[in-house]
Protein backbone atom coordinates (compact mmCIF):
# COMPACT_ATOMS: atom_id res chain seq x y z
CA UNK A 1 0.00 0.00 0.00
CA UNK A 2 1.20 3.64 -0.58
CA UNK A 3 2.67 5.12 2.60
CA UNK A 4 0.95 7.82 4.35
CA UNK A 5 3.97 10.79 3.74
CA UNK A 6 3.34 10.03 0.01
CA UNK A 7 2.91 13.10 -1.68
CA UNK A 8 -0.03 13.16 -3.90
CA UNK A 9 0.83 14.47 -7.70
CA UNK A 10 -2.35 14.78 -10.03
CA UNK A 11 -1.19 14.84 -13.76
CA UNK A 12 -3.53 16.11 -16.90
CA UNK A 13 -2.68 14.39 -19.67
CA UNK A 14 -1.76 11.37 -18.50
CA UNK A 15 -2.84 8.93 -21.34
CA UNK A 16 -0.90 11.50 -23.90
CA UNK A 17 2.79 11.43 -24.79
CA UNK A 18 4.03 14.48 -22.24
CA UNK A 19 1.73 12.94 -19.31
CA UNK A 20 2.37 9.81 -19.71
CA UNK A 21 6.00 10.34 -19.44
CA UNK A 22 5.68 12.31 -16.28
CA UNK A 23 3.90 9.63 -14.11
CA UNK A 24 6.47 7.37 -15.49
CA UNK A 25 8.90 9.54 -14.18
CA UNK A 26 7.29 10.26 -10.62
CA UNK A 27 6.98 6.68 -10.34
CA UNK A 28 11.10 6.44 -10.32
CA UNK A 29 12.01 6.53 -7.03
CA UNK A 30 15.43 7.20 -8.54
CA UNK A 31 13.60 10.98 -9.84
CA UNK A 32 11.12 11.31 -7.77
CA UNK A 33 12.16 12.48 -4.74
CA UNK A 34 15.98 13.55 -2.93
CA UNK A 35 14.68 11.19 -0.29
CA UNK A 36 13.17 7.25 -0.38
CA UNK A 37 9.86 8.50 -0.08
CA UNK A 38 7.62 7.97 -3.50
CA UNK A 39 4.81 10.02 -5.08
CA UNK A 40 1.03 8.97 -5.58
CA UNK A 41 -0.01 9.45 -8.83
CA UNK A 42 -3.46 10.45 -9.84
CA UNK A 43 -4.07 10.54 -14.09
CA UNK A 44 -7.18 12.26 -15.07
CA UNK A 45 -8.96 10.79 -17.68
CA UNK A 46 -12.39 11.64 -19.36
CA UNK A 47 -12.57 8.26 -20.00
CA UNK A 48 -11.17 5.68 -16.57
CA UNK A 49 -12.54 2.74 -18.28
CA UNK A 50 -11.02 3.45 -22.02
CA UNK A 51 -7.98 1.93 -23.70
CA UNK A 52 -5.39 4.72 -22.85
CA UNK A 53 -6.36 4.49 -19.23
CA UNK A 54 -5.61 0.96 -19.15
CA UNK A 55 -2.75 1.03 -20.88
CA UNK A 56 -1.04 3.69 -19.01
CA UNK A 57 -2.47 1.37 -15.52
CA UNK A 58 -0.61 -1.93 -16.89
CA UNK A 59 2.54 -0.23 -18.14
CA UNK A 60 2.91 0.82 -14.31
CA UNK A 61 1.79 -2.60 -12.66
CA UNK A 62 3.93 -2.44 -8.98
CA UNK A 63 2.72 0.94 -8.89
CA UNK A 64 -0.65 -0.05 -9.14
CA UNK A 65 -0.36 -3.25 -6.59
CA UNK A 66 1.32 -0.20 -3.92
CA UNK A 67 -1.30 1.83 -4.59
CA UNK A 68 0.97 4.41 -5.91
CA UNK A 69 -1.12 4.94 -9.38
CA UNK A 70 -4.71 5.63 -10.05
CA UNK A 71 -7.27 6.96 -12.68
CA UNK A 72 -9.43 9.51 -11.66
CA UNK A 73 -12.22 11.18 -13.57
CA UNK A 74 -11.67 14.67 -14.76
CA UNK A 75 -13.20 16.57 -17.65
CA UNK A 76 -11.66 19.95 -18.63
CA UNK A 77 -14.61 21.63 -19.66
CA UNK A 78 -16.52 20.88 -16.05
CA UNK A 79 -14.14 22.54 -13.09
CA UNK A 80 -15.69 20.69 -10.32
CA UNK A 81 -15.00 17.81 -11.39
CA UNK A 82 -11.59 19.24 -11.85
CA UNK A 83 -11.72 20.03 -8.17
CA UNK A 84 -12.69 16.38 -7.49
CA UNK A 85 -9.77 15.30 -8.95
CA UNK A 86 -7.31 17.04 -7.44
CA UNK A 87 -8.28 17.35 -4.11
CA UNK A 88 -5.85 16.00 -1.44
CA UNK A 89 -3.19 16.87 -3.94
CA UNK A 90 0.32 18.53 -2.97
CA UNK A 91 1.01 19.08 -7.06
CA UNK A 92 -0.92 19.08 -10.30
CA UNK A 93 0.98 19.23 -13.78
CA UNK A 94 -0.54 20.22 -16.90
CA UNK A 95 -0.22 19.54 -20.48
CA UNK A 96 -3.52 20.14 -22.77
CA UNK A 97 -4.00 18.63 -25.98
CA UNK A 98 -3.69 20.90 -29.14
CA UNK A 99 -6.77 22.61 -29.86
CA UNK A 100 -7.16 24.59 -33.32
CA UNK A 101 -8.71 27.34 -32.75
CA UNK A 102 -10.92 27.45 -36.05
CA UNK A 103 -11.06 31.20 -36.01
CA UNK A 104 -11.33 32.35 -32.10
CA UNK A 105 -9.43 34.53 -30.47
CA UNK A 106 -6.63 32.48 -28.40
CA UNK A 107 -8.21 34.37 -25.07
CA UNK A 108 -11.66 32.76 -26.14
CA UNK A 109 -10.61 29.49 -27.74
CA UNK A 110 -11.73 26.41 -25.89
CA UNK A 111 -8.41 25.91 -24.55
CA UNK A 112 -8.10 28.97 -22.84
CA UNK A 113 -11.23 28.27 -21.09
CA UNK A 114 -9.99 24.34 -20.14
CA UNK A 115 -6.52 25.66 -18.89
CA UNK A 116 -8.32 28.66 -16.92
CA UNK A 117 -10.59 25.45 -15.68
CA UNK A 118 -7.60 23.99 -14.42
CA UNK A 119 -6.00 26.68 -12.89
CA UNK A 120 -9.01 27.33 -10.57
CA UNK A 121 -9.50 23.66 -9.53
CA UNK A 122 -5.96 23.82 -8.64
CA UNK A 123 -6.28 26.97 -6.72
CA UNK A 124 -9.97 25.86 -4.97
CA UNK A 125 -7.86 22.60 -3.64
CA UNK A 126 -5.00 24.91 -2.21
CA UNK A 127 -2.09 23.25 -4.81
CA UNK A 128 1.16 23.99 -3.46
CA UNK A 129 2.91 23.93 -6.93
CA UNK A 130 1.21 23.85 -10.16
CA UNK A 131 3.42 22.69 -13.52
CA UNK A 132 1.88 23.54 -16.54
CA UNK A 133 3.79 22.58 -20.30
CA UNK A 134 3.14 25.52 -21.92
CA UNK A 135 4.18 27.33 -25.22
CA UNK A 136 5.60 31.34 -26.01
CA UNK A 137 2.70 34.12 -26.70
CA UNK A 138 3.54 33.99 -30.62
CA UNK A 139 1.55 37.06 -31.59
CA UNK A 140 3.66 39.17 -29.27
CA UNK A 141 6.85 37.22 -29.65
CA UNK A 142 6.53 37.74 -33.42
CA UNK A 143 5.48 41.60 -32.82
CA UNK A 144 1.97 41.22 -34.43
CA UNK A 145 2.79 39.66 -37.53
CA UNK A 146 1.75 36.05 -36.59
CA UNK A 147 -1.46 36.08 -34.78
CA UNK A 148 -3.34 32.53 -35.80
CA UNK A 149 -1.42 30.48 -33.72
CA UNK A 150 -3.95 30.03 -31.95
CA UNK A 151 -2.78 26.66 -29.46
CA UNK A 152 0.52 28.37 -28.94
CA UNK A 153 -1.10 32.27 -27.69
CA UNK A 154 -3.87 29.80 -25.60
CA UNK A 155 -0.92 28.23 -23.37
CA UNK A 156 0.78 31.37 -22.70
CA UNK A 157 -2.55 33.08 -21.87
CA UNK A 158 -3.17 30.03 -19.38
CA UNK A 159 0.49 30.03 -17.88
CA UNK A 160 0.02 34.00 -17.31
CA UNK A 161 -3.59 33.30 -15.90
CA UNK A 162 -1.63 30.48 -13.46
CA UNK A 163 0.83 32.81 -12.64
CA UNK A 164 -1.32 35.49 -10.96
CA UNK A 165 -3.86 33.43 -9.20
CA UNK A 166 -1.89 30.68 -7.77
CA UNK A 167 1.18 31.08 -5.68
CA UNK A 168 3.48 28.35 -6.37
CA UNK A 169 3.63 28.12 -10.49
CA UNK A 170 6.50 26.40 -12.71
CA UNK A 171 6.25 26.83 -16.44
CA UNK A 172 8.35 24.38 -18.92
CA UNK A 173 8.04 24.95 -22.58
CA UNK A 174 8.83 22.29 -25.07
CA UNK A 175 9.50 22.98 -28.77
CA UNK A 176 9.43 20.38 -31.65
CA UNK A 177 8.97 17.04 -30.71
CA UNK A 178 11.29 14.40 -31.98
CA UNK A 179 8.57 11.88 -32.17
CA UNK A 180 6.98 14.41 -35.07
CA UNK A 181 9.83 12.63 -37.03
CA UNK A 182 6.97 10.18 -37.93
CA UNK A 183 5.02 12.60 -39.32
CA UNK A 184 5.43 13.50 -42.96
CA UNK A 185 5.39 16.78 -42.45
CA UNK A 186 8.58 16.62 -40.74
CA UNK A 187 10.60 13.32 -42.27
CA UNK A 188 9.73 10.85 -45.18
CA UNK A 189 11.14 7.45 -46.55
CA UNK A 190 11.96 6.65 -49.61
CA UNK A 191 9.44 4.29 -51.24
CA UNK A 192 6.69 4.99 -47.92
CA UNK A 193 3.06 5.83 -48.86
CA UNK A 194 2.96 8.78 -46.97
CA UNK A 195 -0.89 7.23 -45.44
CA UNK A 196 -2.58 8.74 -42.63
CA UNK A 197 -2.51 6.01 -40.36
CA UNK A 198 -1.47 7.84 -37.06
CA UNK A 199 1.85 6.72 -35.38
CA UNK A 200 1.68 6.92 -31.48
CA UNK A 201 4.63 6.69 -29.03
CA UNK A 202 4.06 2.72 -28.17
CA UNK A 203 4.74 2.23 -31.95
CA UNK A 204 7.92 3.65 -31.89
CA UNK A 205 10.01 0.59 -31.42
CA UNK A 206 8.16 -1.55 -33.78
CA UNK A 207 9.21 0.89 -36.78
CA UNK A 208 12.36 0.01 -36.74
CA UNK A 209 11.58 -3.33 -37.74
CA UNK A 210 10.10 -2.34 -40.79
CA UNK A 211 12.40 0.72 -41.53
CA UNK A 212 14.41 0.52 -45.27
CA UNK A 213 15.08 3.21 -47.85
CA UNK A 214 16.57 6.63 -47.80
CA UNK A 215 15.49 9.30 -45.78
CA UNK A 216 14.51 12.92 -46.26
CA UNK A 217 14.18 15.51 -43.39
CA UNK A 218 11.86 17.76 -45.19
CA UNK A 219 10.65 20.13 -42.07
CA UNK A 220 9.15 23.11 -44.06
CA UNK A 221 12.09 25.97 -42.95
CA UNK A 222 14.82 27.28 -44.72
CA UNK A 223 17.72 24.63 -44.52
CA UNK A 224 20.48 26.76 -42.34
CA UNK A 225 17.47 27.83 -39.47
CA UNK A 226 17.98 26.64 -36.57
CA UNK A 227 15.33 24.54 -34.17
CA UNK A 228 15.15 23.35 -30.99
CA UNK A 229 13.86 19.56 -30.51
CA UNK A 230 12.52 17.49 -27.30
CA UNK A 231 11.53 13.88 -26.71
CA UNK A 232 8.05 14.70 -25.46
CA UNK A 233 7.51 11.26 -23.60
CA UNK A 234 11.24 11.59 -21.62
CA UNK A 235 12.23 14.93 -20.93
CA UNK A 236 8.87 16.39 -20.00
CA UNK A 237 8.70 14.16 -17.07
CA UNK A 238 12.42 14.54 -16.58
CA UNK A 239 12.05 18.34 -15.80
CA UNK A 240 8.65 17.91 -13.90
CA UNK A 241 9.88 15.21 -11.45
CA UNK A 242 13.34 17.59 -10.55
CA UNK A 243 11.24 20.55 -10.15
CA UNK A 244 8.87 18.83 -7.77
CA UNK A 245 11.79 17.44 -6.24
CA UNK A 246 13.56 20.79 -5.66
CA UNK A 247 9.83 22.05 -4.51
CA UNK A 248 8.23 25.35 -4.48
CA UNK A 249 11.10 27.32 -2.79
CA UNK A 250 13.51 26.26 -5.77
CA UNK A 251 10.91 25.90 -8.63
CA UNK A 252 8.27 28.52 -8.29
CA UNK A 253 7.97 31.08 -10.58
CA UNK A 254 10.60 30.04 -13.01
CA UNK A 255 10.17 29.08 -16.66
CA UNK A 256 11.80 26.43 -17.48
CA UNK A 257 12.79 26.04 -21.49
CA UNK A 258 13.08 21.83 -21.91
CA UNK A 259 14.67 22.50 -25.24
CA UNK A 260 17.78 20.81 -26.91
CA UNK A 261 20.61 22.83 -28.37
CA UNK A 262 19.15 24.62 -31.95
CA UNK A 263 20.37 22.28 -34.78
CA UNK A 264 19.33 23.14 -38.61
CA UNK A 265 17.48 19.97 -40.50
CA UNK A 266 21.43 20.05 -42.08
CA UNK A 267 22.38 18.71 -38.81
CA UNK A 268 19.74 16.88 -37.39
CA UNK A 269 20.16 14.88 -41.02
CA UNK A 270 23.41 14.34 -40.33
CA UNK A 271 22.85 12.96 -36.64
CA UNK A 272 20.29 11.22 -37.80
CA UNK A 273 22.47 9.50 -40.22
CA UNK A 274 25.50 9.27 -37.48
CA UNK A 275 23.38 7.41 -35.06
CA UNK A 276 21.57 4.85 -37.67
CA UNK A 277 23.43 4.59 -40.40
CA UNK A 278 20.85 5.37 -42.61
CA UNK A 279 21.41 7.31 -45.70
CA UNK A 280 19.55 10.81 -44.84
CA UNK A 281 19.21 14.26 -47.28
CA UNK A 282 17.34 17.16 -46.36
CA UNK A 283 14.69 18.41 -48.91
CA UNK A 284 12.26 20.79 -47.45
CA UNK A 285 8.51 21.35 -47.89
CA UNK A 286 7.39 24.60 -48.96
CA UNK A 287 4.28 26.54 -46.79
CA UNK A 288 1.81 25.78 -49.43
CA UNK A 289 2.78 21.81 -49.32
CA UNK A 290 3.08 21.71 -45.21
CA UNK A 291 -0.38 23.25 -45.20
CA UNK A 292 -2.50 21.16 -48.09
CA UNK A 293 -0.59 18.24 -46.09
CA UNK A 294 -1.79 19.50 -42.41
CA UNK A 295 -5.68 20.14 -44.24
CA UNK A 296 -5.46 16.93 -45.46
CA UNK A 297 -5.57 15.45 -42.29
CA UNK A 298 -6.21 17.82 -39.45
CA UNK A 299 -8.29 20.54 -41.08
CA UNK A 300 -8.46 24.06 -42.62
CA UNK A 301 -7.79 25.67 -39.24
CA UNK A 302 -4.73 23.81 -37.94
CA UNK A 303 -3.21 24.01 -41.41
CA UNK A 304 -3.53 27.81 -40.84
CA UNK A 305 -1.93 27.81 -37.41
CA UNK A 306 0.92 25.31 -38.39
CA UNK A 307 1.60 27.26 -41.79
CA UNK A 308 2.39 30.55 -39.39
CA UNK A 309 3.98 28.31 -36.89
CA UNK A 310 6.64 27.68 -39.93
CA UNK A 311 6.50 30.78 -40.67
CA UNK A 312 7.92 32.24 -38.13
CA UNK A 313 10.43 29.74 -37.60
CA UNK A 314 11.48 29.56 -41.18
CA UNK A 315 12.84 32.89 -41.66
CA UNK A 316 16.55 33.17 -41.76
CA UNK A 317 18.40 34.10 -38.75
CA UNK A 318 20.04 37.54 -38.46
CA UNK A 319 22.63 38.51 -35.47
CA UNK A 320 21.27 40.05 -32.97
CA UNK A 321 23.55 42.69 -30.75
CA UNK A 322 22.43 42.46 -26.58
CA UNK A 323 21.71 45.82 -26.38
CA UNK A 324 18.88 45.36 -29.00
CA UNK A 325 18.14 42.04 -27.69
CA UNK A 326 17.48 43.38 -24.14
CA UNK A 327 15.42 46.79 -25.67
CA UNK A 328 13.10 44.19 -27.43
CA UNK A 329 13.09 41.93 -24.05
CA UNK A 330 11.80 45.17 -22.03
CA UNK A 331 9.30 46.59 -24.64
CA UNK A 332 8.13 43.19 -25.11
CA UNK A 333 8.52 43.54 -29.16
CA UNK A 334 10.20 41.06 -31.18
CA UNK A 335 11.34 40.95 -34.96
CA UNK A 336 9.05 38.67 -36.67
CA UNK A 337 12.08 35.83 -36.77
CA UNK A 338 13.95 34.24 -34.55
CA UNK A 339 17.04 35.68 -33.07
CA UNK A 340 20.43 34.37 -33.37
CA UNK A 341 21.30 34.24 -30.13
CA UNK A 342 18.38 33.12 -27.96
CA UNK A 343 16.61 30.06 -27.33
CA UNK A 344 13.13 28.78 -26.30
CA UNK A 345 11.98 30.36 -30.43
CA UNK A 346 13.17 33.85 -29.03
CA UNK A 347 11.89 33.83 -26.28
CA UNK A 348 15.07 33.85 -23.95
CA UNK A 349 19.03 34.39 -23.85
CA UNK A 350 21.07 31.68 -22.65
CA UNK A 351 22.05 33.07 -19.58
CA UNK A 352 18.35 33.06 -18.09
CA UNK A 353 17.81 29.54 -18.61
CA UNK A 354 18.13 28.23 -15.21
CA UNK A 355 16.73 24.95 -15.95
CA UNK A 356 20.28 22.81 -15.68
CA UNK A 357 21.25 24.89 -12.46
CA UNK A 358 18.08 24.78 -10.35
CA UNK A 359 16.95 20.88 -11.69
CA UNK A 360 20.25 19.59 -12.63
CA UNK A 361 18.49 18.38 -15.69
CA UNK A 362 18.81 18.44 -19.58
CA UNK A 363 17.15 17.56 -22.51
CA UNK A 364 17.88 14.80 -24.84
CA UNK A 365 19.95 14.89 -28.29
CA UNK A 366 18.05 13.43 -31.11
CA UNK A 367 20.82 10.53 -30.98
CA UNK A 368 19.82 10.05 -27.24
CA UNK A 369 16.03 9.65 -28.41
CA UNK A 370 16.85 7.40 -31.07
CA UNK A 371 19.28 5.51 -28.97
CA UNK A 372 16.46 4.98 -25.87
CA UNK A 373 13.10 4.08 -28.20
CA UNK A 374 14.45 2.66 -31.25
CA UNK A 375 12.77 5.19 -33.53
CA UNK A 376 13.57 4.73 -37.14
CA UNK A 377 11.41 7.06 -39.77
CA UNK A 378 9.03 5.08 -40.96
CA UNK A 379 7.78 3.64 -44.22
CA UNK A 380 4.31 4.86 -43.67
CA UNK A 381 4.73 8.46 -42.09
CA UNK A 382 1.25 9.88 -40.76
CA UNK A 383 0.20 12.80 -42.78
Amino acid sequence: MATETAQTITVIGATGNQGSGVVAALLDPTKSSLTTERYKVCAVSSNPEGEKAKALLAAHPDAVQAGLLQIVQGDLRDVDSLKQAFKGSYGVFAACPFLPGNGVKAEDSEEAKQGRNIVDAAKACNVKLFIYSSLNYLSELSGGKYTRVTHEDAKAIVASYATEQLEAVTILIPPAFYSNLAWSLFARREGGSHSEKCVGRSELKLLACAADGKVTICVPVDEDVKMEWVDESFDIGKFAAAALRVGPSVSAGKTYPVCSPRITPVQLAEEYHRATGEETRVQRLSLEEAGELVKGSMGESAAVELTEMFSYARRSLRPISTRELTVLHTRRSWLAEVPEGTICSGAMKPKDDMSFADLGVKASSLSQFLERTGFRVPKDSHA
